[in-house]
């Protein structure tokens, strides 16, 4: 689940109230459409680079702790804010979803080249 399908969802549903400041509007777009990927690709990167399940799962436990760090940033600077029905700590959770679900994708899909006699081998 990517971050732009769990903000229509949120936003939907009134989970989330985002601020409708144009800075702060501009603020929320760049951590979605800019920070938040950047942070996975890297963060994939990284978990490709590294042998040894221990290094994988700091790489990814790293990651998700930055992603966090973003979120709880913007929800002090009152950018984004919760609803009573939606948990702070829940939001924290959606990022270490995303970066074990793009993992998982990036796995498959290397072994779908594998199969296909492709060779993926990373840089």
């Amino acid at each position: 689940m990517n971050d732009a399908y769990f903000m229509i969802v949120s936003l939907n549903y009134s989970y989330i109230v985002p601020s409708l400041h144009y800075g702060d509007i501009f603020l929320r777009l760049v951590y979605q459409q800019i920070f938040t990927p950047m942070i996975v690709i890297w963060a994939m990167e990284r978990w490709v680079s590294k042998h040894g399940l221990l290094y994988k799962l700091g790489t990814v436990i790293f990651y998700s702790l930055v992603l966090m760090l973003l979120k709880i940033w913007l929800h002090r600077l009152e950018i984004i804010q919760y609803s009573d029905m939606w948990k702070l700590e829940w939001s924290y959770l959606e990022s270490l979803l995303l970066l074990s679900a793009t993992g998982i994708g990036l796995l498959i899909f290397r072994a779908i080249m594998r199969k296909d006699g492709i060779p993926y081998e990373s840089s």
